[in-house]
């Protein structure tokens, strides 16, 4: 599962983007939209964003009947269907749960993209199903309290906490300096070559 503290954190295109590279590295994958409220990857990878997740849950349709392929790879994508009046208490489910372990022996990998932590408890409920959770960190905007109380809220349902990923960092930015991903060239007076300069 992939969470963040508050919204606008990175979160979505942090799943799509593993999924991707998932995908690339032969891994059958399938990415469960469960930010009910306010999904976005059916948005994001312009797909049919109708039915979904919430439509298996309340027993109205099979996961065959919405789950959807993207690319020629074969990522899966189950969206997240019309917004449900109680999305919390479908994502803490039995269903909920039953549908993960399906998911679970037909895929390498099922990625989660989960609401953020902290406006609504739909996370944290779905946190204690998961093999793991990342929460994306949003460079410049994500404040070291919202990620502690993001932490906090984790702990207390006894998620396994994988890390964190930093999400939205310019690369002129320090910390992309430190890994090699900013560097200059400058003249070497001694060997009238360019040297480069990490």
């Amino acid at each position: 599962m992939v969470t963040s503290a508050v919204p606008s954190e990175g979160k979505t295109t942090t799943v799509v983007n593993l999924a991707l590279a998932l995908v690339d590295a032969g891994q059958r994958v399938t990415i469960v939209e469960a930010d009910l409220r306010k999904p976005k990857v059916t948005k994001y990878l312009d797909m049919v964003a109708g039915v979904g997740l919430t439509n298996v849950l309340a027993g109205t349709a099979e996961v065959g009947d919405v789950i959807q392929t993207y690319g020629s790879a074969g990522l899966s994508i189950i969206g997240a269907g019309p917004t449900p009046p109680n999305p919390g208490e479908l994502l803490s489910s039995r269903h909920m749960s039953v549908l993960l372990e399906n998911l679970r022996d037909e895929n390498d990998f099922v990625l989660v993209d989960a609401p953020p932590l902290l406006p609504v408890a739909d996370a944290s409920g779905l946190a204690s199903a998961m093999d793991g959770v990342l929460v994306a960190v949003r460079y410049g905007v994500s404040t070291k309290d919202q990620l502690r109380q993001a932490a906090m809220t984790l702990q207390r349902v006894q998620a396994n906490t994988l890390g964190a990923i930093l999400s939205i960092v310019p690369p002129k930015a320090q910390i992309a300096s430190a890994y090699g991903y900013g560097y200059s060239y400058e003249a070497d007076s001694t060997a009238g070559r360019g040297k480069r300069r990490a």
